[in-house]
């Protein structure tokens, strides 16, 4: 069964940041991440491409296969049953851990990091996450505790392997 944590917070929050740091300090173990984009104009398939072309006319699953990276597009409607985070995680190879960035509604119980710079920013985020098991805050500003809950910054080596130390401890 794959492990899972969730990054929550604003954009600007440290998200990308913690994820990669964590990454970098777990090198022993196999990761996937999964990130979430919010602006609904992005495509990773543009107009008048190949893939498109393909997608267009009817293809539901296109495998985009190069040399050093292979993606699968799918069809919004198919894809829509991938929506849910399990169907998600049931679709990764197998991994030590993967970790979630920007899903705001993590499913329930789920293990989370919330992320943020400022009190109201963490309020904020909190909502979404008041029903996880929140096993840090992270920020590259405020320091101590939050809500009885400790603030670590990952850019900072020994915050950085606390909280590597909390994620082992629950694979």
């Amino acid at each position: 069964m794959h492990k899972s944590v969730f990054l929550v917070g604003a954009s600007g929050s440290g998200k990308t940041t913690s994820i990669v740091n964590i990454i970098a300090n777990l090198s022993d173990l196999t990761v996937a991440t999964v990130k979430y984009i919010h602006h609904p104009q992005f495509t990773i398939d543009p107009a008048g491409k190949d893939t498109r072309r393909h997608r267009d006319a009817g293809a539901i699953y296109t495998v985009c296969a190069a040399p050093k990276e292979t993606a699968i597009l799918i069809d919004r409607e198919e894809r829509d049953g991938l929506g849910k985070i399990s169907a998600i995680v049931d679709t990764l190879p197998d991994c030590d851990l993967i970790l979630f960035e920007s899903y705001n509604k993590p499913v329930v119980g789920a293990y989370t990091i919330l992320c943020g710079n400022t009190d109201d920013e963490l309020n904020e985020f909190y909502e979404y996450v008041k029903d996880t098991d929140i096993l840090a805050v992270c920020s590259h500003v405020i320091s101590g505790k939050w809500r009885g809950i400790r603030v670590l910054n990952t850019s900072v080596t020994e915050d950085l392997d606390m909280l590597t130390d909390m994620i082992t401890k629950i694979l």
